[in-house]
């Protein structure tokens, strides 16, 4: 029975294999075809492409021409990065094509079926799925459930499943090196090695235990934040990079790696998980130490790590660092309110290019008339939001400036689409004050953002 299984498993595994090896071709020689008549698209693009400057309309007809041949590049290098990223999938695929698989009853009077789970999808040329995308919704199968009665979710509607059986693999490209059923899905390489020597109950419980809080982080869309708390080498980092490489894949049509920031403890941490997402298929997002940030954020110059630990544990440490660690200075700073208030440099004019935008005066005018609170920050925040409001309300005096209605009427389509989220069909001068509030108002708001 078990070299039966494992027959049926080679067998299944030598297809899918093969068909990557033909798809892998079959893009390379698509990618070289697209270069060599892109090439030569360019080249009669060149020739067709005439410039006349001589009046306003053939101005109008040479930028007309332009566009219309911008858009055509652009079609084929998004055509050739789509192979790009078609070829770069079933690279990693050829590695391992798959790594699991569940048995399905769908209780509907037909054969159960079988979906076999992996780092990407991968379907061939007769549209049959031979690898479903492990954070695909039939995958949740895989991972969430034990054997028996289940479900799982498309598109807001629940489906009713048993689950017959779940299997992992440990494959070398078409290479069949071990294979076991197990109750729950198992996602650590060296877990799964001793699993395949290892068949005692005891071990597949600890590990049930594990996977399954792992599994929980990863797809956990209901809680707006989420602490992970573990030992060292529990699997939080594991679980935190899938949980990315999840929430990209299911919110890809809003959501990409440009829109995610990773803060790191230091840079070897940042060298450590430099490839998982890659592996996943994903791009790497920003990955930032708490130092960097901060620097990014601060005018002041930050102190790096090396320098820090270098000097807080240097033999002769300074009188002035004691007295800064020491508690009579902690109780001093929380009494230092009027320290601040005489220092000549409280408050400072607003300024912009070398112009003064609100002056030293107008600042502590503002100031004296809000309200005095106990603690001298609340007072500063108090007096932030009326400065806002001060600096809104002399923007919006703007709007029907010349200067601003000009700007409005020199914005491109793209540009009035990006700010206004249509095109300016009336060029009226109430019209054109109108979408000259509206552009202050974002200035507004970007202001409003840069001193939060």
């Amino acid at each position: 029975m078990v070299n039966t299984q494992k027959q049926l498993e080679e067998a299944y595994l030598k297809n899918v294999y093969q068909k990557l090896i033909d798809k892998k071709n079959e893009l390379r020689e698509s990618m070289d075809t697209a270069k060599i008549e892109g090439n030569q698209s360019l080249k009669e693009m060149a020739g067709e492409l005439r410039l006349n400057f001589d009046s306003y309309l053939d101005n109008l007809d040479t930028f007309s021409m332009i566009e219309m041949k911008n858009r055509e590049i652009d079609q084929m290098n998004i055509k050739q990065k789509n192979a790009e990223n078609q070829l770069a999938k079933i690279e990693r695929l050829l590695k391992s094509p798959y790594f699991g698989k569940v048995v399905v009853d769908f209780l509907d009077n037909e054969p159960k079926e079988s979906f076999y789970i992996g780092t990407a999808n991968f379907t061939d040329d007769a549209d049959e799925n031979l690898v479903y995308d492990w954070r695909s919704p039939i995958a949740e199968l895989f991972y969430n459930n034990m054997i028996g009665p289940s479900s799982y979710t498309v598109r807001q509607n629940k489906i009713d499943t048993v689950i017959k059986e779940r299997r992992q693999f440990l494959l070398e490209r078409d290479r069949l090196v071990k294979f076991f059923d197990t109750s729950v899905a198992i996602q650590d390489d060296v877990l799964l090695e001793v699993l395949g020597q290892d068949e005692t109950n005891e071990m597949k419980a600890i590990t049930a235990t594990i996977q399954s809080e792992q599994n929980t982080i990863i797809r956990d869309v209901k809680s707006q934040n989420i602490l992970v708390n573990g030992v060292a080498g529990s699997g939080k980092t594991s679980a935190i990079m899938q949980r990315i490489a999840y929430l990209l894949y299911l919110y890809r049509d809003t959501m990409t790696s440009d829109d995610l920031l990773i803060l790191s403890p230091n840079h070897r941490f940042i060298d450590y998980i430099s490839n998982v997402l890659p592996s996943l298929g994903e791009r790497n997002p920003l990955n930032l130490t708490i130092i960097q940030l901060v620097s990014q954020l601060s005018a002041e110059e930050i102190e790096g790590e090396e320098a820090y630990f270098k000097r807080i544990t240097g033999e002769n440490v300074s009188e002035q660092t004691e007295r800064l660690h020491s508690k009579k200075f902690i109780d001093n700073l929380k009494q230092s309110d009027p320290l601040f208030l005489d220092h000549p440099n409280f408050i400072r004019g607003l300024t912009k290019n070398g112009k003064t935008v609100l002056s030293k005066k107008t600042i502590e005018k503002i100031y004296e008339k809000v309200p005095a609170h106990p603690k001298l920050i609340d007072r500063l925040q108090a007096t932030k939001k009326a400065l806002m409001s001060e600096w809104k309300n002399h923007l919006l005096k703007q709007a029907k400036s010349p200067a601003v209605q000009n700007q409005v009427l020199s914005l491109t389509e793209d540009r009035q689409l990006e700010l206004f989220g249509k095109l300016i069909s009336d060029d009226s001068e109430q019209s054109i004050v109108a979408y000259a509030r509206k552009l202050l108002l974002l200035f507004v708001k970007l202001s409003e953002t840069k001193l939060s």
